[in-house]
């Protein structure tokens, strides 16, 4: 399900412990899922150049089953980039932020992918007979 990760040249000394916690948050609210099925980690203190300078910068990535597309990433894009900004002291111009559309089959919880748990599947959509159910 929804993954935020940040790859950063910042201490982790210098990032908030509750800025994990407020990413997962706000993917919850954005996306309507559940904060159980939500990871949100950052790998810090990484030897990072952004335009041949090392000030703070980064690169992040949201990937989710559904909830990525033209309107929703610019809704990602203006909350996010506020947010790793007032958290992590990254401004805008140093960072990048992608995303990447998982697909439900191709994700696995609990070794069942996602496309055989209901609350992935469009209404009335049927499930291939799953054994382990």
């Amino acid at each position: 399900m929804p993954r935020f990760a940040l790859e950063t040249n910042v201490p982790l000394k210098e990032i908030p412990e509750d800025f994990l916690s407020t990413c997962i948050q706000t993917i919850a609210k954005m996306t309507n899922k559940p904060e159980m099925f939500i990871v949100a980690y950052v790998q810090p203190n990484q030897d990072m150049y952004f335009g041949n300078s090392d000030g703070p910068c980064g690169i992040a990535n949201i990937s989710s089953i559904g909830y990525l597309g033209v309107e929703d990433n610019k809704k990602f894009c203006n909350t996010f980039y506020k947010l790793i900004e007032e958290y992590v002291g990254i401004p805008r111009s140093r960072l990048w932020l992608t995303f990447t559309e998982n697909l439900p089959e191709y994700v696995t919880f609990k070794g069942r992918s996602f496309y055989h748990i209901s609350m992935c599947r469009a209404p009335g959509e049927k499930v291939i007979h799953d054994p382990d159910e």
